[in-house]
Order: C-alpha cells, then structure tokens, then sequence
C-alpha cells in the first residue's frame, strides 16, 4: 500500500513537470510566433501566393463587381472561397486604406480569438487551468499557426467560426449540437481547413470523463489533445 501510494506522488510529480516544462517551451515559441507576425505585417507584397488576389477580389467589391463572375470571359477572375472573407477584407480596405495590413490584421484578431477559445474550450472540459493556459499556448507553437495567422487570407477566420462553434456547445453542455453547429459556421470563412481541425478537437467531448479530465496529474495531456485532437490519457 505505502509503495502504491509513493508510486502515485511520483507520477503526479512527473506530469506536473512534464505540464510545467511544455509551457516553457510553449512561451518561447510563442515569442518566435510574435516576432514572425511583425515581420510578415510590415512586408508591403504577399509572403504566401493568394494575398494579392484577395486583396484584388476586395477592390472588385468595392467598385461594384461581382465575386463569383463568368470564369471564361474578360476579366477572368477566379474567387475560389467563400464570400465573409472578402467582404470583411473589402469594408476594411474602404475604412483603413487599400493594403495587404486591414486583411492580415483582421487574421491576427482571428487566430488569437482560436488560441483563447481553444484554452476556454478546455477549461470548460477539465476545470484546470495549467490545461488551459497550455492549450492556449500549444496553438501558437504549430507551423501552419505560424504560417497562415498573419496573411491576408480566410483561413484563421474559418478556424476562429469552428472553435466558436466548439466553445459555445461546450458552454451548453450538450455534445451532440457539436458537428452541425461548427459545421455549418466554419465553412463561412474557408472550409476545409478548418473542418479537418474541428474533425479532431470535437472527440475532446466524449474523450474525457469528469472525474478524469479534472486530475491535476495530466494538464499536458488534455492541452496536447486540445490542440491535435485526441490522446490517451495516462491511467
């Protein structure tokens, strides 16, 4: 019994450890992260292919166009994402002046509300705040998180509208509302990317038991769940 019993200690020490050295290095990329945003929002050109046709489809909104024109006649115009992105790029661009900034702040603003519902989402499942603050954290150290927050393109919008979803069905408590609310939300902005994410974050619900999810031995499991879907959690 005393040897179960030490056993038990040492494990909850590792994990905290474990949860507490993640964070470390959760922190450290977070400042790459910040120091890649500033970087890609004083470029006056696109960093990645599609900024610049985005910022065109806006232009076209503003002076009357249509989005979804004839793809075989003059001017041969392509939109291939849904429209919430462009109109919000375009009322931007009418307000701030027409640049490559209005769009890319606006998937700043998006990516950090994806880091925050991500890190609420998982403390409305586990009540733990080391979780929590690792979920939030974990988010901004993933390569596609670098490489498409600071561009003007409807990615994050798409990611931020699923884990809205994702948030306030955990907020009511009622699971099975899960794929069709998030679903029906992501695609506004740009589909696929963020379906695949959501894909992975919704088993979260069924995943962990209450008794379980809420154990101070395993923060760094539940954030690494948050963030790539689901894990097994140590026993």
């Amino acid at each position: 019994m005393a040897q179960d019993e030490f056993l038990l200690q040492v494990k909850k020490f590792a994990w905290l450890v474990l949860g507490r050295l993640a964070l470390v290095v959760a922190l450290i990329y977070l400042i790459l992260f910040i120091v890649r945003v500033a970087y890609v929002l004083e470029s006056p050109v696109e960093v990645v292919y599609g900024e610049g046709q985005v910022l065109n489809q806006a232009n076209v909104l503003l002076n009357g166009g249509k989005l979804y024109g004839p793809i075989d006649d003059y001017p041969y115009l392509v939109t291939p994402y849904t429209p919430l992105y462009y109109y919000l790029v375009a009322g931007l661009a009418w307000l701030f002046g027409n640049s490559l900034l209005p769009g890319r702040l606006l998937s700043v603003a998006a990516s950090l509300a994806v880091g925050g519902l991500a890190g609420l989402s998982v403390w409305e499942i586990t009540r733990n705040r080391l979780a929590s603050l690792s979920a939030l954290l974990v988010y901004f150290a993933f390569q596609n998180v670098w490489a498409w927050t600071p561009v003007n393109k409807g990615d994050m919008l798409a990611l931020a509208l699923a884990m809205g979803g994702i948030y306030v069905t955990l907020r009511g408590r009622s699971p099975t509302a899960l794929s069709p609310l998030t679903l029906s939300l992501s695609p506004v902005g740009r589909g696929e990317g963020a379906t695949c994410y959501l894909s992975r974050t919704a088993a979260l619900v069924p995943l962990y038991r209450p008794t379980v999810a809420r154990s101070v031995t395993k923060p760094a499991t539940m954030a690494l769940a948050a963030a790539t879907g689901p894990a097994p959690l140590p026993t």
